[in-house]
């Protein structure tokens, strides 16, 4: 055999075992992707598709940590690159241009159950590639209206999956307002509920960014067989969150909903103001003062102010006392 042949032979099962080993369809509810030989130098001439499926209805979201290959030129890039697609073939919607050069931490989200990447290189210059980890998402949460309803945890009345990150909004009659009662069947346990939790926002004023912006008017909820005490919204709109870690899962929740009465702040101020916080508050809430709760340090903001309704008049200024914490 001469040594042509030999060379040749031995490119061939180069070529040949760069092509099996970058031919990858991953399945489940998580995964990690990456170049032939991450992080040593991927091969020349590679050709490589990395197809993703997961349930059904979900999505799926794909982090790229760190990415290193050949630099393009003025016209992209030409040489190796990689791209993602929103779909199981290249004909799909394009999830990203072209990558090449250096980078990292970006991430890319599906709208389907399938993602396609691809992987090219020349027969030049060979780096260190990319390397990126997915995960399934799942669809859950909804739209609901009407004057009540029903909510459950992803799955229910079977353990909760996880990297759950639902989202449930509530739309009542304009001038109403929506009654929460939340029972905790089993949600990962923490002080401060960082892992799994289930917590309620509504569109609220904010001062400091001078706009209205979606902002939580309860606590987190997580842990074991409890309930929340009843909370109303000052609006008829109120989003329920829920979120899962990949770790730890359980029960989940129900959540009934009802539309109520608003309360009318121009002539009725129990939900404006305050002598303090609710005796009957229960694990740091202020049961009907949801506007003097402060979030960070989970406990009630000393109230101040007045029900004013005459049309003229003098408002005496807070003292500091009023600003603090009880």
């Amino acid at each position: 055999m001469t040594g042509v042949s030999v060379l040749t032979m031995f490119c061939t099962l180069v070529v040949t075992a760069a092509a099996q080993d970058c031919q990858i369809i991953d399945t489940g509810s998580a995964g990690t992707i990456q170049t032939p030989g991450y992080p040593r130098r991927y091969p020349s001439n590679a050709d490589c598709t990395y197809r993703i499926e997961t349930s059904h209805g979900d999505f799926i979201k794909i982090d790229f940590h760190n990415f290193t290959l050949e630099e393009g030129n003025r016209n992209g890039c030409r040489y190796d690159y990689f791209q993602v697609f929103d779909g199981n073939s290249t004909g799909a919607r394009p999830l990203t241009e072209p990558k090449c050069g250096s980078g990292s931490n970006f991430t890319v989200t599906s709208s389907s159950n399938v993602v396609l990447v691809v992987f090219r290189s020349d027969s030049s210059i060979s780096l260190a590639g990319f390397i990126a980890s997915w995960r399934r998402i799942l669809r859950c949460g909804g739209n609901f209206t009407g004057v009540s309803g029903v909510i459950t945890s992803p799955g229910y009345p079977d353990n909760y999956p996880n990297h759950a990150n639902c989202y449930y909004n509530i739309k009542t009659t304009p001038g109403s307002a929506i009654r929460l009662s939340l029972r905790i069947l089993g949600v990962e346990s923490h002080s401060s509920c960082i892992y799994d939790y289930v917590q309620a926002y509504e569109p609220r004023y904010l001062p400091e960014l001078g706009r209205k912006e979606n902002a939580p008017f309860t606590t987190r909820a997580c842990g074991s067989e409890s309930n929340w005490p009843k909370v109303t919204s000052t609006s008829n709109v109120v989003t329920v969150y829920f979120e899962s870690d990949r770790s730890v899962h359980g029960r989940g929740f129900i959540l009934h909903w009802e539309r109520v009465a608003a309360v009318d702040s121009s002539t009725n101020c129990r939900d404006r103001v305050s002598t303090g916080c609710d005796a009957g508050r229960d694990n740091g809430w202020c049961a009907r003062d949801s506007p003097f709760h402060d979030q960070m340090f989970q406990h009630c903001r000393r109230s101040c102010g007045f029900c004013i309704t005459s049309n003229n008049g003098m408002a005496p200024r807070p003292t500091k006392d009023d600003a603090g914490l009880l």
